[in-house]
């Protein structure tokens, strides 16, 4: 951004988490830093992932509601606490691997907590391939999760913005699908 002559700071908006690959927004200036914060707390950006869970889910969608707090007895884990924060799952399963015992899921988040996905699917049984850190398989060499897509309403010209972020992953851990029709 310095060599068009702007002096910035760029500053992220929200965070994913290591060894998740994806969309992450960054603002440019402090106006936009708060506008952002603001569209981000009203839940005016939406989020979508695609994760790799473990097993075979048979619901095919649904949403998981449970707090999430610190888990005492790890320095880094997340655990489902009736004293932690809100956080709100939104899933849809696009395909289930029988063959692999994996499904193929869609995440839409409501809240944003610190390992959210990862911690709502190993509660429910499914934790993610690869996340060894919540007792994921050993599938693949880091959590199978991928923040795919990210949309808003631009504040000031109203227009739709949609970012679609590819797979960069070497070897690949989605097959066969394209990020651009999610």
């Amino acid at each position: 951004m310095q060599s068009n002559g702007e002096l910035t700071r760029p500053r992220h908006i929200h965070r994913l988490d290591r060894e998740t690959t994806g969309a992450v927004l960054f603002a440019k200036n402090p106006l936009m830093t708060a506008i952002f914060d603001k569209m981000l707390e009203e839940r005016a950006i939406k989020r979508t992932y695609l994760a790799l869970a473990d097993g075979i889910i048979r619901q095919k969608k649904g949403t998981i509601n449970k707090p999430i707090g610190r888990d005492r007895h790890h320095p880094t884990r997340r655990r489902v606490s009736e004293t932690g924060q809100q956080a709100i799952t939104h899933f849809k399963v696009l395909d289930q691997m029988k063959h692999k015992d994996l499904t193929l899921v869609q995440c839409i988040l409501d809240t944003g907590r610190t390992h959210q996905i990862r911690v709502h699917f190993s509660a429910i049984g499914h934790p993610l391939a690869g996340d060894s850190l919540y007792e994921g398989s050993d599938t693949f060499h880091r959590q199978a999760l991928h923040a795919v897509k990210m949309e808003f309403t631009h504040p000031f010209t109203q227009e739709k913005i949609i970012c679609h972020a590819p797979f960069i992953d070497q070897p690949p851990i989605f097959f066969n699908i394209d990020p651009y029709e999610i």
